[in-house]
């Protein structure tokens, strides 16, 4: 048995959807696990996620968060919930973001939160990455960086790669068994710590080696 880890946005999430959704649902049925990995919350992932689509787990949230087929919390990685209002507040008072979120996954009532994300202007990238660097210094236990349209933050030990050894623990599985494949920075730790590749359009700065699609990947693993 083979598990198969991927991206969502870029990489599964393509104009290659549809193939990659029928070659995703081949490699299942042969026995095999296949686990979504993204930087999204659940409420935003469920918004694209086909329900033809054939999965075992969704890691949500950078590795913060897995849920199995049925939606089911395992695990989660909290923010140390001291700095969670010092954070928001520098989000607030910066106004190149917008929509502050800390529900997603969480509850106010006991302070779990997961992640802290926020819409923030693309024209103001550097403003924004200004921020990013203060709130990283003053809280140095939680991690962050900018995506195409949010600032991500989550506790600093959590990464897509905590994510699948958590998953790895659950099922037993020996890590050679284990594939990835994304596209973008939040996807470095998977691909380095595990077989990892990329799909041709990607901006990574690390080598690894470059398949079309999902679907060209598990043609390969089968």
């Amino acid at each position: 048995m083979k598990m198969l880890v991927s991206d969502f946005d870029g990489t599964l999430y393509t104009g290659d959807y549809e193939k990659n959704i029928e070659a995703v649902n081949r490699f299942v049925e042969a026995g095999n696990l296949f686990v979504i990995n993204t930087g999204r919350t659940l409420n935003n992932l469920l918004k694209d996620l086909d329900q033809r689509l054939k999965f075992n787990y969704l890691i949500c949230s950078d590795g913060s968060i897995v849920y199995d087929a049925y939606f089911n919390e395992i695990c989660r990685d909290d923010i140390d919930p001291k700095v969670i209002d010092g954070i928001c507040d520098i989000l607030k008072v910066n106004e190149c973001f917008s929509h502050i979120n800390v529900l997603t996954g969480a509850s106010l009532d006991t302070r779990k939160v997961n992640s802290i994300y926020a819409n923030y202007d693309a024209t103001k990238h550097d403003m924004a990455q200004y921020a990013l660097d203060y709130i990283q210094k003053r809280y140095p236990h939680v991690h962050g960086y900018l995506s195409e349209h949010y600032i991500n933050i989550t506790d600093r030990k959590v990464n897509k790669a905590t994510g699948i050894k958590r998953l790895i623990a659950v099922e037993k599985l020996d890590p050679i068994l284990v594939y990835t494949i994304g596209d973008d920075e939040n996807d470095t730790e998977m691909l380095n710590e595990f077989i990892g590749c990329t799909v041709t359009e990607n901006s990574l700065d690390i080598t690894k080696p470059v398949v079309q699609n999902v679907e060209q990947l598990i043609r390969i693993l089968m």
